[in-house]
């Protein structure tokens, strides 16, 4: 299960970002004000992690580039460890505070 709360410019995930929550996952990011300058996603509190979900970040912060950037705040180890299993580090670097 996913919950995710935007409180000002911060997205705060709760949860699991896996295959299984991809599309509610994608539907809420697609929600977002567009007006956000910038955004904030405080991964703190996720508790599991697949490479659907760390594809899914990835693909959401590239695509926020261009217009307001997207910065991955308070990963949680659960998150870390995942990022080095699938080899994702660099391509997260720009992306995590």
């Amino acid at each position: 299960m996913l919950e995710w709360k935007l409180s000002g410019t911060t997205l705060h995930l709760i949860g699991e970002i896996k295959i299984s929550q991809a599309e509610e996952l994608f539907l809420s990011l697609r929600q977002l004000p567009h007006e956000l300058a910038f955004l904030e996603i405080d991964l703190s509190e996720v508790s599991q992690v697949d490479t659907a979900g760390l594809q899914l970040l990835l693909a959401f912060c590239r695509s926020r580039s261009g217009q307001a950037a997207a910065c991955l705040i308070n990963p949680a180890p659960v998150f870390m460890r995942a990022l080095n299993l699938s080899g994702l580090n660099a391509q997260f670097q720009s992306y995590l505070a």
